[in-house]
């Protein structure tokens, strides 16, 4: 009789098996988390795969490939903050006070993210940018994916294929509960926001501003006023006729008037009702500064005051100034002649 060939296999293969196969479902999480782990749970529940094995595979495979999102943040992502160009969109302040805020009340917020779906992704990579602690980090994610493994597994023994059901209604339903969520925090914000006295004052500001006409956009304001100006001119044959709306204006007021001549002319007929103003000299900010001085200290003009370009329209470039620095800046930031009044606080 031939004899029957037979398959000799090394020894130790059956134990390292079960290493195999947890090694292969960590792998597999780091495409997909839920479906490796829910099989790993019906084939232990079927007796096909170790619970040990199965657990040990897709609890570490989750927690390692968590800990590479927290590295990849970190060690890519924040460097890039220190780059010229970032520094332009990313304010260095802002990140810094949101370190700080994540150190303080990132706990609840990592371990809610691994049971509401799509928050695990931007949580993960924000605790790695902001440079949260990396064995907090882990402690946290570590714990959370193991009570989400166990009780993937517990169900899976419960209730077999209906768990998968369950996922993914879990997974779309999630979504509705984190939308409301965000609304809910949204109305909190937005009541202790609109609570504060300086949001409300410009609130109340903004809404004035939308009232009175002066105040509106340019393109807005002017329109109707440019095809006025077009009517009259060819009604009254004279392009320049609109220019004589009041004759004691330079073009009658309608543009390129300087408010230096116009103060003066008020200071002349009507000094109890026009605040006292002086054209400052010089070419540069510095030769500015030092004749704002000197008007300041021959006319006892305390701050504030106010600046104001000579050449302008509808209160563009008038600044309340409450302190040298201020002064300072402006000068440099506007090269063109400038006024110094003294400021009338009103009624």
């Amino acid at each position: 009789m031939t004899a029957v060939p037979t398959l000799s296999l090394p020894l130790g293969f059956f134990e390292w098996l079960p290493v195999t196969q947890a090694l292969t479902l960590g792998l597999l999480t780091f495409v997909q988390e839920d479906l490796p782990t829910v099989s790993a749970a019906f084939l232990a529940a079927a007796g096909s795969l170790g619970w040990k094995t199965g657990f040990l595979g897709c609890f570490l495979g989750i927690w390692v490939g968590d800990a590479l999102l927290y590295w990849l943040a970190r060690g890519f992502g924040r460097p890039l903050v220190n780059q010229s160009w970032a520094q332009r969109f990313i304010d260095a302040a802002s990140v810094e006070r949101s370190e700080k805020w994540f150190a303080s009340k990132g706990t609840w917020l990592l371990i809610s993210s691994r049971f509401v779906p799509g928050t695990r992704l931007p949580t993960y990579l924000a605790a790695g940018f902001l440079r949260l602690n990396f064995g907090r980090f882990l402690l946290l994610t570590g714990g959370a994916v193991a009570v989400w493994t166990v009780c993937i597994f517990f169900l899976a023994h419960q209730f077999g294929s209906q768990l998968l059901g369950w996922l993914n209604h879990w997974n779309s339903g999630g979504w509705a509960i984190l939308v409301g969520i965000g609304l809910v925090l949204g109305m909190i914000w937005l009541v202790r926001k609109f609570a504060q006295p300086n949001v409300r004052r410009r609130i109340s500001a903004s809404w004035g501003r939308a009232l009175r006409w002066e105040f509106w956009p340019a393109w807005v304001f002017y329109a109707p006023v440019v095809v006025n100006y077009v009517w009259l001119a060819i009604r009254y044959r004279g392009i320049a006729l609109p220019t004589a709306a009041n004759p004691g204006i330079f073009s009658g007021g309608l543009v390129g008037e300087s408010k230096m001549a116009t103060l003066k002319d008020l200071s002349a007929t009507s000094p109890d009702f026009t605040a006292d103003a002086y054209l400052l000299e010089g070419g540069t900010a510095s030769e500015r500064f030092g004749s704002l001085e000197n008007y300041r200290e021959l006319h006892s003009i305390e701050y504030p005051f106010i600046l104001k370009p000579d050449l302008g329209q509808r209160g563009v470039g008038v600044k309340l100034i409450r302190s040298q620095e201020q002064a300072v800046d402006y000068l440099k930031r506007n090269e063109e002649g400038v006024i110094l009044q003294r400021y009338a606080a009103g009624p």
